[in-house]
């Protein structure tokens, strides 16, 4: 399974980063979620514009924040 990230239109204030950039206890946000993903077997997949119709997915945004059991839950 993989998951698609979309990325926000415009950066956040006030930093005017991308919301995947910014650091949160000296790592990206892109990085957390990339790493809790790879655990449960999903490959994170970033700069996709177009996301294929035909295969199991996940699609999400690059500003969220998700625990290991909320995505636990949301994978079963």
């Amino acid at each position: 399974m993989k998951a698609y990230f979309r990325a926000r239109a415009r950066p956040m204030t006030p930093f005017e980063e991308s919301p995947a950039d910014l650091p949160i206890g000296n790592r990206s946000l892109k990085d957390w979620q990339d790493d809790l993903l790879r655990r449960f077997g999903v490959e994170p997949v970033r700069g996709v514009t177009d996301i294929p119709q035909n295969e199991d997915r996940i699609v999400l945004d690059d500003d969220l924040w998700f625990t290991r059991r909320v995505l636990k839950s949301l994978l079963k």
